[in-house]
């Protein structure tokens, strides 16, 4: 085995040179080809993913977006509002409240015009009932925080008012402006515990008192069923009160505010920028003409601090000056 393994390590190789070696030729880089190519690639995957996103993204954007699409007037547009420093950290603001509520905390930022120029579009609608109810489409949308605002600006206009808490599944108001304990409110005046002076809470908001949902439990929604007592509670505010602001239940999520929405001629659409897709909003809109009630408009809220140009900006100081915003 060692002679045959001795022997074949001893075979001569045979080479052939097929194509004869050329002269050798510098090779180097070449910077400036390879960063602008760099450059396009990048600036390529970046237009596609921007393209892509734009895609995806079905909300709306604007108001002229918005009117073209749904038919329906925008009466405000509410752009974004952090609390003051006071009110961070779950303190309280110059509101009292652990909320923005910019028409307290800063009475001459864009967002309290803006929640102005809401109050006076729907002054232009209203009826002898004085009443409009707010709703929208999905959850978190800034519905409670435009109801709650909208009764504000009322308040400060020097009207008696009043905001109802009927979304009876997942209460807000009564936390908001009355702190927590038991308090009666809607949902006690339904079931026929309570009298209506009983519900009826001042705030520490001049001209403004709230009637919370109450003492609510997961069938609480039922009791917006009970026709006779809903048109009681309504009939009653409207006698006591100036204006009579309802928050509503979100149209999409449950049924309730079908339920009450032919108890108003007034009804406010809030629908969050640059978030909600417009098939939410569309089928929102479209509910609500199948019970024949067509929204008087659409408050478009929460626009990014880029995008608002359609709002007023206003200086430190009640009227010395103010320009658009873009």
């Amino acid at each position: 085995l060692n002679e045959e393994t001795s022997q074949a390590r001893s075979q001569p190789v045979f080479i052939q040179v097929v194509d004869a070696a050329s002269p050798a030729s510098k090779v180097k880089p070449k910077p400036v080809q390879v960063i602008a190519l760099a450059v396009f690639l990048s600036l390529a995957a970046a237009a596609a993913t921007i393209f892509l996103l734009a895609s995806l993204d079905t909300s709306f954007k604007s108001v002229d977006e918005l009117e073209a699409v749904l038919g329906l007037q925008v009466l405000a547009a509410i752009p974004q509002y952090e609390m003051t420093p006071a009110g961070k950290d779950g303190k309280s603001g110059a509101s009292g409240a652990s909320i923005a509520l910019p028409l307290l905390d800063d009475p001459y930022s864009a967002a309290s015009e803006a929640y102005r120029t809401l109050r006076a579009a729907l002054l232009l609608h209203e009826d002898e009932s004085h009443s409009i109810l707010v709703s929208s489409a999905v959850p978190e949308e800034g519905k409670s925080t435009t109801s709650l605002s909208l009764a504000i600006s009322m308040a400060q206009r020097g009207a008696r008012t009043v905001l109802i808490e009927a979304d009876l599944r997942k209460p807000v108001m009564q936390k908001r402006l009355l702190g927590d304990g038991d308090h009666k409110g809607a949902a006690d005046f339904l079931s026929d515990q309570a009298d209506f002076d009983e519900i009826v809470q001042p705030t520490q908001i001049p001209n403004l008192f709230v009637i919370a949902a109450g003492r609510v439990s997961k069938s609480s929604g039922e009791l917006l069923l009970r026709r006779p007592r809903v048109e009681k509670l309504l009939q009653l505010a409207r006698g006591e009160f100036e204006q009579v602001i309802v928050d509503s239940a979100p149209l999409l999520a449950v049924s309730d505010t079908l339920t009450i929405a032919r108890h108003f001629k007034n009804i406010a659409l809030v629908v969050r920028s640059h978030k909600t897709p417009r098939r939410m909003v569309k089928r929102a809109v479209d509910l609500l003409r199948r019970v024949r009630r067509e929204p008087v408009g659409v408050a478009l809220s929460m626009i990014p601090p880029g995008n608002a140009y359609y709002y007023y900006g206003y200086s430190e100081g009640a009227g010395k000056a103010y320009g658009a915003t873009h």
